[in-house]
């Protein structure tokens, strides 16, 4: 009943000191969250400063009015802001990232110019890479947005903790509550992205396997779960605000 005051007091006000107090409420949640995702790093305080960070945020952006605890909600900012933090270390990623964005910018104007969709030798010859370095940046981006997607089908969260062996009934609720608005996000999607979803995880195929079913290039199985990925993203994002 004092909690619900408090967030009352804060988005009514909008004063620090109401804000700090609830922070100050779920600090042991960033602490969890920080061991649980990285264990016992030596740099578990800078990563436990981003996920106050997380937690902060979470505090300023939660609505009183949506159906969701603050604790799941939190928890899933507090881990996001982890997560970019350890990508944006990450100068390998960013090197490909370009290359990426290089790879799309000209499979699209190579689209337009054909009139069909380009194989991955015309599109590393006109992007002037290596097939070998076009290889490497498409097998990353692969891997890269299977992961990303696993990661919003579950959200990061899991039953039982990765290197525990202890039954956690607060994050199978967590799983629970997410599994219910991802179903309904998935439900939104176009026939095709649906189809590419069930393929991959009901019926188990990889993306070149995926590729020859619906007679597409393997590099745009993976365009299209990379902007699946982005879209479940952005619309799960903006149901938990």
């Amino acid at each position: 009943m004092e909690e619900k005051k408090l967030w009352e007091k804060y988005k009514k006000t909008n004063k620090k000191e109401y804000r700090n107090k609830i922070v100050e409420e779920y600090l042991p949640l960033v602490r969890k969250i920080v061991y649980m995702m990285i264990g016992g790093h030596h740099l578990k305080e800078e990563f436990y400063s981003v996920g106050v960070i997380g937690l902060i945020d979470a505090v300023d952006k939660f609505d009183l009015s949506k159906n969701v605890q603050f604790e799941t909600y939190a928890s899933i900012r507090i881990r996001g802001s982890i997560k970019d933090f350890m990508r944006k270390q990450d100068w390998v990623s960013r090197n490909i990232r370009e290359k990426e964005k290089l790879i799309l910018d000209t499979r699209k104007e190579l689209r337009s110019e054909l009139d069909r969709e380009p194989d991955d030798i015309e599109i590393a010859k006109a992007a002037q890479l290596s097939l070998n370095e076009y290889a490497k940046v498409i097998n990353y981006i692969e891997n890269s947005n299977m992961a990303s997607f696993e990661n919003a089908v579950n959200n990061g969260i899991s039953p039982m903790e990765r290197g525990s062996d202890e039954y956690n009934p607060q994050r199978v609720l967590e799983k629970k509550e997410m599994e219910k608005i991802l179903a309904q996000e998935i439900g939104k999607l176009s026939k095709r992205k649906q189809q590419i979803i069930a393929l991959y995880y009901k019926e188990e195929l990889n993306l070149k396997e995926i590729g020859e079913v619906l007679d597409i290039s393997e590099s745009r199985v993976s365009q299209i779960m990379k902007e699946v990925n982005e879209e479940l993203r952005v619309n799960i994002e903006s149901v938990i605000r």
